[in-house]
């Protein structure tokens, strides 16, 4: 009567109950196969915006500056030139007359940050100053001698 008994359907197979349980554990698989997929993908896209950040080229340079010759100055050309398009830092050095400026090579270039300089009321380099704009500049800002290009002396 033992084997009758199994065969009335009172107990569970054993057989049929492994294969649901296998059956949940293969789905939860699936589950956990197609999360990783979707946190792989936004990884893959978080990380592609990323590279094509690298592919830009930064440049710097130290811009002979004699204007610079007060702290109110550098504060000036530092607040001014950060806001410029494609400068990415400026550093203005008063002790030793120069600015330092590091920009995006595919956005701007020297000779744009040399010309902002010179409409500030600067002289960068080979560039000089425009004369309205150094008139405004503070006192402190002004060089007792500064040579324009054309062989005048600015007092």
């Amino acid at each position: 009567m033992g084997l009758s008994f199994y065969n009335t359907g009172f107990l569970f197979d054993v057989s049929s109950f492994k294969n649901k349980r296998a059956g949940c554990i293969v789905t939860s698989l699936k589950r956990m196969q197609r999360i990783a997929f979707f946190l792989g993908m936004i990884v893959l896209v978080s990380t592609s915006n990323c590279s094509f950040g690298q592919g830009k080229g930064i440049d710097k340079a130290v811009i002979h500056t004699p204007g610079v010759m007060a702290d109110a100055c550098k504060t000036g050309i530092e607040n001014f030139l950060v806001h410029e398009y494609g400068v990415s830092s400026v550093k203005a050095d008063y002790r030793k007359h120069t600015v330092t400026v590091s920009w995006y090579t595919n956005r701007t270039n020297i000779e744009n940050i040399k010309t902002a300089l010179a409409n500030m009321g600067y002289d960068a380099d080979d560039v000089s100053a425009e004369p309205d704009a150094y008139k405004k500049l503070l006192p402190a800002c002004k060089p007792a001698m500064i040579p324009m290009k054309d062989s005048t002396v600015r007092k």
